[in-house]
């Protein structure tokens, strides 16, 4: 539906093209679904004006065959019709198991009965109970808010927040809690206990106390201290930065990277300084909490489509094109994906992303926080995974809270796309840089990875993680997400979260329970993420406590999908 200027022979997002968008004479049908806009998140000059150069006209059509696509396509997504079927996958390697009846019934009927009970007692603290000096304030939180907290919540708390006493490695030293009155207030004791850690993102073992890159990051720390304790754009950047941004970029195999100090900021600075309110962005409702907040700040007009579900996005994308924007086309239309989502494990159908994107001339913005170092065949992520070029993509970011043990995101893509943000970025702009040492960290951890022994941790991770999975599925556990992730979620009632934790930690084993509102409210995860360095011992002994476990609970073992028979090599 888009005619480009013949001398573009793909989308930049940051050059001056002409779109050619159609229109109707008459007025058009719009999508009635309700979005929230909001306004920009700092008081800087239209940061987006340089990235959003491109002049827009509106044609008529020459005659009434899109009008007809445009009825039919309507007619399709009315009813549901999704003939857009992918040869490049089997969709039951993407399509997760209806969580079953009874467990879903169990979680209903214990939610209901505390939330019951929980309702009276709110009624009659009401009465006593009244915020003073609040007015002319908003409220800080919603009623709901308040009483999922305080009565639902603080339950499981005692499962949360739990504080250790060593480096995260493949075992961590957890300190014990206890709580007198049913987790309303919590206490350390003194007592330790050294468990097998499954709730670490530190895939590949690069924060451990022995790291090949300590001596480095000591030369440096003595070097330059501490912290820059400025902004990178005034007098923070040290050489360390600057070679760490090249680098990295090399490492990826794009043309420029530039580094924050913030995992979370670097999404949800960025995407507003490269999306604006004229701009049209879907996302996956399973995109991860700094993205939402990101495109929130935009003001740009929002989609969510369906998890993983291209033919869903197709069908958006399409209606949306025809519709336009208040009678004008869009002058940018963005795809906001994760490599791999943290709270399912999945991978983005990437191959199918790009054939969207070059059919409608989308720009995608690809977070790659749990597959940089983790996915791929040397840890280059999802682009290497499904063998595409990673200059094709035209935003990447990622984190070093994960793969590299330490802190700090990044945005990798092409020059014009990096300098623009060195420029305009409030992340780059008003965030303090991060630490020398730190950046001295993140390149002794770039150089591992294109080492031989970087390349054997990914290897390791890898077994680690199909092994895991596959043996979890064969005791009938629901694991979902795709077999190569290093997300591996188990789902589990959400009555029996605290309980398997329990169970777990008393057999010096570390979990991470994750539940509302990451989950539905009447399921619950048990997130494990392996280590390159646990040994297939420590695994065994894990999958041997979730044999008990499933035995304890009965209702554990409620996957639908045959279980492979035989042995499972490591």
């Amino acid at each position: 539906m888009r005619t480009k200027s013949a001398s573009m022979h793909i989308p930049d997002i940051l050059a001056d093209e002409i779109y050619f968008m159609p229109c109707y004479e008459g007025p058009m049908k719009t999508n009635t679904i309700n979005s929230t806009n909001f306004g920009s998140s700092c008081a800087l000059p239209n940061a987006a004006a340089g990235l959003f150069k491109k002049t827009t006209l509106a044609l008529k059509l020459p005659n009434v065959e899109e009008k007809r696509e445009h009825e039919a396509l309507e007619h399709q997504t009315k009813n549901k019709k999704e003939t857009l079927k992918s040869p490049q996958y089997r969709h039951e390697d993407y399509k997760d198991q209806a969580f079953p009846i009874i467990p879903y019934l169990a979680s209903v009927v214990s939610l209901v009965c505390i939330a019951f009970v929980a309702f009276w007692g709110e009624l009659l603290q009401l009465r006593i109970r009244k915020e003073k000096n609040r007015k002319d304030y908003i409220p800080l939180y919603t009623w709901w808010e308040n009483f999922y907290r305080n009565h639902l919540l603080r339950r499981v708390w005692s499962a949360m927040f739990t504080p250790i006493d060593s480096a995260a490695g493949p075992k961590v030293t957890v300190i014990d809690r206890e709580s007198s009155n049913q987790g309303w207030s919590i206490r350390k004791t003194t007592n330790t206990r050294e468990c097998i850690n499954l709730g670490s993102y530190n895939y590949l073992d690069m924060s451990e106390t022995k790291s090949p890159n300590l001596p480095e990051t000591l030369k440096i720390l003595r070097e330059y201290g501490v912290g820059q304790a400025t902004q990178g754009r005034v007098t923070g950047a040290t050489k360390v930065h600057d070679e760490l941004d090249r680098r990295l970029a090399e490492f990826i195999g794009v043309e420029d990277a530039l580094t924050f100090g913030m995992g979370f900021a670097t999404n949800s600075l960025n995407i507003p300084t490269i999306m604006n309110s004229e701009s049209l962005i879907f996302s996956d409702e399973l995109n991860h909490a700094s993205i939402i907040l990101g495109i929130r700040l935009t003001g740009a007009k929002i989609r969510i489509f369906k998890h993983n579900d291209m033919v869903d996005l197709e069908n958006q994308i399409r209606k949306h094109i025809i519709a336009g924007n208040r009678g004008r086309p869009w002058k940018k239309i963005f795809i906001v994906v994760e490599g791999v989502y943290s709270m399912h494990g999945s991978m983005a159908r990437l191959p199918e992303l790009m054939r969207i994107k070059e059919k409608y001339g989308t720009i995608i913005y690809l977070d790659e926080a749990h597959c940089m170092g983790s996915v791929g065949a040397t840890g280059r992520g999802v682009t290497e995974y499904f063998n595409i070029d990673p200059r094709k993509i035209d935003i990447m970011m990622g984190t070093f809270a994960k793969s590299f043990g330490a802190i700090g995101g990044y945005i990798a893509g092409s020059k014009k796309l990096v300098d623009s943000l060195r420029r305009h970025s409030a992340a780059h702009y008003y965030g303090t840089v991060m630490p020398a040492a730190i950046a001295a960290w993140l390149l002794g951890g770039v150089k591992l990875l294109n080492s031989l022994e970087g390349q054997g941790r990914v290897n390791n991770l890898l077994r680690n993680t199909r092994y895991f999975r596959q043996r979890l599925e064969q005791m009938g556990f629901i694991v979902s997400g795709t077999l190569d992730s290093p997300v591996i979620p188990i789902a589990v009632p959400m009555a029996s979260l605290v309980y398997i934790i329990d169970f777990m930690r008393a057999r010096d084993v570390a979990a991470v329970m994750v539940s509302y509102p990451a989950t539905p409210i009447t399921e619950g995860r048990i997130r494990c993420c392996l280590n390159a360095h646990h040994t297939r011992e420590m695994i065994d002994y894990v999958l041997k406590c979730f044999d008990e476990l499933a035995d304890t609970i009965g209702i554990l073992r409620i996957s639908s999908k045959p279980r492979q028979l035989g042995v499972i090599e490591y």
